[in-house]
């Protein structure tokens, strides 16, 4: 949630109050849909602020197909949000290229965020911005918290967050602004 409100926070803080989601969705036992907190997080922080459009929401699956056909579609609607917060790196290298294949300038036109910062995403044309998202930390610390469990036995629950980051590149902010913010 908290990462979601960091980059909503510098969109709004680059001008951007068009903002679109590209997103996925995940089920249990092929039915029933798992919350997305980042997804929750965009349409509370957004409402509140009287920005959130639910024409600026595409929701598919976590692939790069699925970033690349939802941005498509988001271009063949004609109202193109001037930024994006993309659910997954994944799915914002499809989307990179939809808006490469329209013609439409990174991030002059539409400035791209994505989330998991995988190794690749600094080598992207133009490099992504993205969050952060500490994978082996996690694992470490669930392994942690596993054995500390077992050991002492303890019966009442733990929660640990763990810090993201974001990590701004120049799919974001270029060095030259875009007008259409």
């Amino acid at each position: 949630r908290q990462a979601t409100v960091t980059v909503l926070d510098y969109l709004l803080r680059l001008g951007h109050t068009k903002i679109g989601y590209i997103g996925g969705r995940e089920y249990v036992d092929g039915e029933t849909p798992i919350r997305d907190e980042r997804e929750a997080a965009f349409y509370e922080y957004l409402y509140v602020k009287g920005l959130y459009d639910s024409r600026y929401i595409w929701i598919g699956a976590f692939t790069a197909e699925d970033g690349y056909r939802l941005m498509k579609e988001a271009v063949s609607g004609g109202d193109l949000p001037t930024a994006f917060f993309i659910a997954s790196d994944s799915m914002a290298i499809g989307a990179l290229r939809a808006l490469h294949e329209a013609g439409i300038a990174v991030p002059e036109e539409a400035a791209i965020v994505g989330f998991n910062d995988i190794p690749t995403a600094a080598f992207l044309h133009p490099p992504l911005s993205t969050v952060k998202v500490y994978t082996e930390f996690m694992g470490e610390t669930a392994v942690e918290l596993l054995i500390e469990r077992l050991t002492t036995k303890r019966a009442i629950c733990k929660k640990v967050v763990v810090p993201t980051e974001l990590v701004i590149r120049s799919s974001s902010e270029g060095n030259e602004k875009g007008s259409g913010r």
